[in-house]
């Protein structure tokens, strides 16, 4: 079974400047701009799609009623926005296979 594995930003930065060959502190400083690039997009509810890894949108989600499982009190949610990911489907191929082993048995 394959570890799970989560590169923090500076990790991901290095990791194409080892690709390019750029500085890290250069790699760093473009990993930054299109982080909050992303975040500033996804904030003002533009979504962004890069083709073969998937799209990023915000959905809305409405505001609820729910009663508290411990203290039994109704009480209501406000509307809120969530960050989605759908990977595109090439991604999914991708994935699917990289994580099959012998006999057609995925991890």
């Amino acid at each position: 079974m394959k570890k799970d594995i989560t590169l923090t930003q500076k990790e991901f930065a290095r990791r194409i400047a080892g690709t390019t060959g750029m500085a890290n502190e250069e790699a760093e400083k473009i990993v930054q701009i299109i982080v909050k690039e992303m975040a500033s997009c996804l904030i003002d509810g533009i979504g962004i799609k890069f083709r073969g890894l998937g799209t990023f949108m915000v959905k809305s989600k409405a505001a609820r009623i729910f009663i508290n499982p411990i203290t039994k009190v109704v009480a209501t949610s406000s509307q809120k926005g969530a960050v989605k990911f759908k990977s595109s489907r090439k991604l999914r191929e991708r994935i699917s296979k990289n994580n099959m082993i012998e006999g057609g048995q995925y991890y």
